[in-house]
């Protein structure tokens, strides 16, 4: 039975706070990958409704074009029309019911995508929300949102872990250079028999002083391969940041159009809202088609 317990060996140390890293670097790559998966089964969720309200819109159209065919029917039959305005009603019909056949297909390959992520069976149903109830959030400023990312941002402190990794990576070869010492406690049993007895048991303790004077240039190749791999995570580092912050700034430019156009949809709305009702009394009174 031999019992070593080191006294001065830097490379243990040096490897401990490697792997240390590298446990914390795994850790953030599964947090970077369960905010990511957040991200999209919200996004797969609004698409989802998105694709809903498409049909709804296409299905509420339908009456109207009916109805606009029916009136055309009636203005020919009467020679107050010609003819043209019928096919022209009733191509608008005819791409009307093929917007609702693609707009089906895509609200079923939302659905399907959405239960997918959430390994759900694909026509398990989805609860539907009330759009207008959706709260458009307030925009922070861009520099807040730019501090934000590299704070929580779970990639760049993986790389970090991974770059404090390539650091102690870096140490465990600088040790080889150095010596290494240790306390050795040996015990057992010798003899030309096979006999356990307190006559034939030895014991023996030693302090070991190694030191690897030359390892045929593998050592020095070693501490270079792990200084350039420390440098290429420190450029993979600072690259991540750019492109978060390329990231940061076109959602922030993708939100503030997001509210741009949400404010011109209800401006515009209720200007076809009045349009419609004064087309619809010019109707009632024979006025307009």
């Amino acid at each position: 039975m031999r019992v070593v317990q080191p006294l001065f060996q830097p490379g243990i140390y040096y490897n401990y706070k490697a792997n240390q890293h590298l446990s914390n670097a795994q850790k953030d790559a599964r947090d970077a990958f369960t905010r990511q998966l957040t991200a999209d089964i919200k996004s797969a969720y609004f698409n989802y409704q998105k694709a809903g309200q498409v049909v709804t819109l296409l299905n509420n159209t339908t009456p109207v074009l009916e109805e606009n065919l029916r009136v055309s029917k009636s203005l020919f039959d009467n020679g107050s029309r010609t003819q043209e305005t019928v096919f022209r009603a009733e191509a608008e019909l005819a791409d009307l019911e093929q917007q609702i056949a693609e707009a089906e297909r895509n609200r079923i390959l939302a659905a399907n995508y959405f239960n997918f992520l959430l390994n759900k069976p694909f026509d398990s149903p989805i609860a539907n929300s009330d759009p207008e109830k959706l709260i458009f959030p307030n925009p922070i400023p861009v520099e807040e949102a730019y501090a934000r990312a590299g704070e929580y941002r779970e990639e760049l402190k993986q790389l970090e872990n991974a770059v404090k990794a390539s650091g102690s990576s870096v140490g465990a070869a600088k040790s080889r250079f150095l010596p290494g010492v240790s306390l050795v406690f040996d015990y057992g049993f010798q003899g030309e028999e096979y006999r356990f007895t307190s006559d034939d048991d030895y014991w023996m303790g030693s302090a070991v002083l190694s030191w690897n004077l030359f390892n045929g240039g593998q050592d020095k190749a070693k501490l270079q391969k792990a200084r350039l791999e420390k440098q290429s995570l420190q450029t993979t580092q600072q690259e991540l940041g750019l492109q978060i912050r390329m990231q940061v700034d076109e959602a922030h430019q993708n939100l503030l159009v997001a509210g741009s156009a949400i404010t011109s949809a209800r401006k515009s709305l209720e200007r076809n809202r009045k349009s419609f009702r004064i087309i619809e009394k010019k109707y009632a009174n024979g006025l307009s088609p």
